[in-house]
């Protein structure tokens, strides 16, 4: 149950969202794409990685203080 953060699905989800956006607006700024268009890639960058932080730190809270006791619990219980 135990996994380092760099072992986990949620870390490579949240670094791979990251990666594919800081290429989009890469490859934006390289292509001459128009400035509103890098706005909008910008906004939904800070858009996205907000809520996926908050996701993911509420996640791992709710991990913490719900799933982790019951499975001790259960361990407990059954010997």
């Amino acid at each position: 149950m135990e996994k380092t953060y760099f072992q986990s699905k949620k870390c490579i989800v949240f670094t791979a969202m990251l990666s594919s956006t800081v290429i989009l607006i890469g490859a934006g700024f390289f292509l001459g794409v128009d400035k509103s268009v890098l706005e909008a890639l910008v906004t939904t960058m800070g858009a996205t990685s907000g809520l996926a932080g908050v996701t993911l730190i509420g996640g791992q809270s709710f991990v913490d203080g719900k799933v982790r006791p019951a499975k001790i619990a259960a361990e407990f219980s059954s010997k």
